[in-house]
């Protein structure tokens, strides 16, 4: 259920950056539309030694949504849907969610460079090895990709995030994710 929300808030606020008209909207020549992507991340940890046995795995689910609101700057929502496993319990299921702020180093680029940071809600909590859950947890976002043309409207994206987590966390640890994905931007650069 938490998926769905996130998701409709996150097609909600997007069609409200879309349909806000900017005061000084024709004063520079910024794209205009809505890039919405999706990626996956597949992390494992595997005992050390002469056997292979994984002791840990994540798959992580991004999907996110952002504008331009200038030439260089973007913002949007992102949710993060974590299904991870250790060696003595079943799939679990975390989420993570928030604004986003990205910066668009070359927007007349083909394929754009872009850093993104913000701040994201979650439950749970990265811990030595595993993730806990734990309500009303808080991540800082330091995010880059890079945005490869597939076509007129098709990027694939790689990039990698740092979420470090904000509080006082007994043995905590950040949560750092590569990704590949797809974005579609809905609309002219």
């Amino acid at each position: 259920m938490t998926f769905v929300r996130s998701f409709c808030y996150l097609i909600l606020i997007s069609a409200i950056f879309y349909c806000i008209p900017v005061a000084s909207q024709n004063s520079w020549d910024k794209p205009k539309g809505i890039i919405f992507g999706t990626s996956l991340t597949y992390r494992w940890d595997d005992m050390e030694g002469p056997s292979f046995k994984i002791v840990y795995q994540d798959l992580t689910w991004n999907l996110n949504a952002a504008v331009y609101i200038q030439k260089k700057w973007r913002v949007g929502l992102s949710s993060l849907q974590v299904f991870e496993k250790n060696n003595t319990d079943d799939w679990e299921n975390f989420f993570m969610a928030g604004p986003m702020i990205q910066y668009d180093i070359w927007p007349a680029s083909k394929s754009p460079i872009v850093l993104e940071t913000g701040v994201y809600y979650g439950n749970f909590a990265p811990v030595t090895g595993d993730l806990l859950k734990r309500d009303h947890t808080y991540f800082f976002n330091l995010g880059f990709s890079g945005e490869i043309s597939l076509g007129k409207q098709w990027y694939l994206d790689i990039g990698g995030n740092f979420y470090p987590v904000l509080g006082q966390i007994k043995g905590k640890e950040n949560f750092i994710l590569y990704n590949i994905g797809i974005n579609y931007f809905l609309g002219r650069r």
